[in-house]
């Protein structure tokens, strides 16, 4: 595997044996060196169905119609996109982040529904059977428009501690909840912050 933005290598590597036998004499290479690179080998571990699917623990904010999709296979395009989402409702746009570089896609996406029930039908559905497209199963999440907590400003610095902190003050956003802080969120960043830590 390569990371998506340089094309540079991972680290890692998953081989597939025609034998049990070359399989063995693989895994007997745990150790050793290639070149001056300590090898570890071992049995790769089963794929779950499900990985990668997570749903959000709350319900569907009001006023919100877009859904942040994690865990898209990086060859889907807007189309197999809206393909996979449209028996929710009627989609009304799509944001698919791509790496400025290499033009290659993210691996998520955004997709905006003509009406907020719609949204919730995606998740209500993703609840009882995962989304997969093309063996990965989907990420759903309530899209809110806040930035994530790993968003940083211009300047480096975590968007909660700064632009977030203005507009809780100013109460354009909700103040960020110290019972809230464990779970995830841009809020979580802030309520740190101010317990000082």
């Amino acid at each position: 595997p390569r990371y998506q933005d340089t094309g540079r290598c991972m680290g890692y590597a998953h081989v597939v044996f025609r034998t049990k036998d070359d399989l063995e004499r693989g895994l007997g290479r745990d150790g050793a060196y290639l070149g001056s690179r300590f090898l570890a080998v071992s049995r790769a571990k089963a794929r779950r169905p499900d990985a990668g699917a997570k749903l959000p623990s709350r319900a569907r904010p009001s006023n919100c119609s877009t859904l942040f999709v994690r865990n898209l296979p990086y060859s889907a395009d807007e189309d197999a996109i809206r393909l996979a989402f449209m028996r929710f409702g009627k989609v009304a746009s799509i944001r698919l982040p791509r790496w400025g570089n290499t033009n290659n896609s993210k691996g998520i996406a955004y997709v905006q529904f003509l009406k907020g029930e719609s949204a919730s039908a995606a998740v209500a559905a993703a609840t009882t059977e995962p989304m997969v497209m093309e063996g990965r199963a989907l990420g759903l999440d309530y899209d809110t428009g806040a930035p994530k907590a790993s968003f940083k400003g211009a300047d480096g610095r975590a968007w909660a501690k700064t632009e977030g902190k203005d507009l809780r003050k100013k109460g354009v956003l909700a103040p960020a909840s110290r019972a809230g802080a464990k779970k995830s969120g841009w809020e979580s960043v802030d309520a740190a912050a101010a317990a000082g830590g």
